[in-house]
């Protein structure tokens, strides 16, 4: 794989590839493009450009080869990338393996593990906390077959798993759990980062369409301990840094303690801030920064936290909060355009930056499509092409030819589609 620099003077390879199929083509940046120089390490033997025998190409210096093709579902932590894979018997999945990998070398940590008890299991996610541990929630049944006149019967478990090491952490039934897919809303913007009881939380739920009274658990990462809602509250709807999002009765949005439920804020206007479905909101610099009233145009606009004051509304057409940079704490948000009939259109989605402060938008709509963030540049796909901007000025760093769609991006790496890694160093 090849990056195309802007001038000499940005003449720099910020990813580094790790070239892993047979075959895999060396692509030009064109004329009046300088390629990015770094040294080179010791040749591995694949097929050139030109596909001439003989001919090599070589991955750049500090990449490792790692084919994640087979893989269903990635997580990292900026230090280890772990990979979860499907176990299939006649077309069915039948359980999973995780395994763990350096992203200092490539070097398998830990795995492949199949976790006991065996299937049939609910689902996997991963969960890097505040204090960068990387926990995997694993939930699974165990089954009672039917004793004469009792029925059969199952209990759902959620377990959690050192992504390091595949070390069980602890074990807790998951009451009022389904095994049809329970959903873990964990990453930036749906784990809390701690309570009044200074415990890291996630908010776990079902998605909607298999259970549709689904109503939220708060899970304490510590222990395992679970917190359903109480009279007071309808049902979590996800996480704001260290607060929950909850939908209240008389259709008012809370601001929540994971720890003692207590409500310190309320919304009454609002649009979009239900992680069950998926939508796009963060917080910066202590505010909740999420689409506004107006869902056929989805403005951004700003709450305080955890009091829910308003402090901002935009007016641009919008697709919520994409991500938050967080070097300089800047929203970049996915942009849209209007349909023919003024609704907001969510993709493609275009990248832009906005001040968390203020709301004003600093730059953008750049690109066909916001792909990420990853070590402090935003990534979106143009024209074919992955091409690298700063999140202060919006500014071209770098592009990458014949990349027509975004790869998986996560802290420390990209995975391409096609099984390559590639693996940013410092």
């Amino acid at each position: 794989m090849r990056r195309c620099a802007i001038s000499p003077a940005r003449s720099r390879l910020r990813f580094l590839a790790a070239a892993v199929l047979l075959g895999l083509m060396a692509v030009g940046c064109g004329s009046g493009t300088e390629e990015a120089s770094p040294k080179p390490e010791p040749e591995a033997p694949q097929q050139s450009a030109s596909g001439a025998p003989g001919e090599t190409s070589q991955a750049a210096p500090g990449s490792w080869p790692l084919d994640v093709s087979h893989g269903e579902r990635f997580s990292s932590d900026g230090e280890v990338l772990l990979v979860t894979d499907e176990l299939l018997e006649n077309g069915f999945t039948v359980g999973v393996t995780y395994t763990s990998y350096s992203l200092a070398d490539g070097a398998q940590l830990a795995g492949p593990t199949e976790l006991d008890p065996p299937p049939p299991r609910c689902g996997t996610e991963s969960v890097v906390r505040s204090d960068g541990t990387h926990v995997v929630l694993d939930t699974y049944t165990v089954e009672t077959p039917a004793q004469g006149l009792e029925p059969a019967s199952e209990e759902v478990f959620l377990r959690a798993v050192d992504a390091h090491t595949l070390d069980t952490l602890w074990t807790s039934p998951y009451e009022g759990g389904w095994c049809h897919g329970v959903d873990v809303l964990a990453g930036p913007r749906f784990a809390v980062e701690s309570g009044s009881d200074g415990a890291q939380h996630v908010v776990l739920t079902t998605p909607v369409g298999v259970n549709q009274s689904s109503n939220g658990v708060i899970v304490d990462l510590d222990n395992g301990e679970m917190t359903h809602p109480d009279s007071g509250t309808e049902r979590f709807l996800g996480a704001a840094g260290a607060w929950v999002l909850a939908e209240l009765p008389g259709d008012t949005l809370g601001v929540v303690d994971p720890a003692t439920l207590e409500v310190h804020g309320r919304i009454e206007n609002y649009c979009c801030l239900d992680a069950i479905e998926r939508h796009r909101y963060a917080v910066a610099g202590g505010l909740l920064v999420a689409p506004g009233a107006d869902e056929a145009v989805m403005p951004l606009a700003a709450w305080s936290l955890p009091t829910a004051e308003p402090e901002w509304s935009g007016t641009e057409v919008g697709a919520g909060v994409a991500a938050v940079e967080p070097e300089s704490g800047l929203v970049i948000r996915g942009s849209a355009a209007r349909n023919e009939h003024g609704d907001a259109l969510l993709y493609p989605s275009a990248a832009s930056a906005v001040d968390p402060s203020t709301g004003s938008e600093l730059w953008g709509p750049l690109g066909d499509e916001y792909c990420g963030v990853l070590n402090g540049e935003v990534l979106v796909e143009a024209n074919d092409q992955l091409v690298g901007l700063d999140p202060a000025t919006g500014e071209q760093l770098w592009y990458e030819p014949d990349r027509d769609r975004c790869p998986t991006v996560l802290p420390g790496l990209v995975i391409h589609y096609g099984g390559d890694a590639v693996v940013e160093l410092p």
